[in-house]
């Protein structure tokens, strides 16, 4: 069984262990043939942005996507067989500097569902001294960030409130930093969201199954 970080002899990197749930919960009312999932895949290089949805019924008739910039169309499209590509112009690359995101919303037979991207691009390359960076949207990037451990000193592996993951995240970009390493542990959700709101770019680690 996965403890992650938990250990009854705590130090280190090794935490208090604690019982109950500490992930993000919830309970939905669904039509009987759902969206269970979607996945996103932004290509600045073909200014598109890849769409797969998981779809629980056996028909793929009448699914459609449409990206919204601040509540105006930018694109859309139909999705064949849950899979489809919007095809983008006059858009800003999401940046720790710029952290520009779209709104995405999915209709699939009698369900319905909305989510956001940004167009962003990780990857490595050769400066123009040929040294090898990271880059990010195809230009040479310097991530300056901090190895973060997860732990919070008021609730263990979460703050005492929700505010406090954005509070921690606005404080570190006050402090300068634009990454998190995110060290061995899988936040809740709305971590990742704000980062993805307010410029945070983040390094996860595999997680530690103990």
């Amino acid at each position: 069984q996965a403890r992650g970080k938990q250990t009854f002899k705590r130090g280190g990197i090794w935490y208090t262990p604690q019982s109950g749930i500490w992930q993000t919960v919830w309970i939905e009312e669904v039509p009987q043939n759902y969206i269970q999932a979607i996945k996103l895949t932004p290509d600045i290089d073909n200014d598109e942005l890849n769409i797969e949805i998981d779809y629980t019924g056996s028909s793929y008739d009448d699914m459609a996507a449409i990206a919204l910039d601040n509540g105006n169309v930018m694109a859309g499209c139909k999705l064949e067989k849950g899979k489809g590509t919007l095809k983008l112009t006059d858009y800003e690359c999401w940046s720790p500097e710029n952290p520009k995101l779209y709104d995405l919303k999915i209709v699939a037979g009698s369900d319905q569902i909305e989510s956001y991207f940004g167009m962003r691009k990780f990857s490595t390359g050769k400066d123009d001294k040929g040294f090898d960076r990271f880059f990010l949207n195809n230009e040479p990037y310097f991530f300056n960030g901090l190895l973060d451990q997860g732990y919070y000193s008021d609730g263990i592996y979460l703050p005492k409130t929700p505010q406090g993951h954005l509070d921690y995240i606005l404080k570190t970009k006050e402090m300068g930093f634009n990454m998190l390493r995110k060290h061995i542990k899988v936040e809740p959700q709305l971590f990742y969201y704000y980062c993805d709101v307010y410029g945070m770019a983040v390094f996860q680690d595999m997680v530690n199954s103990g």
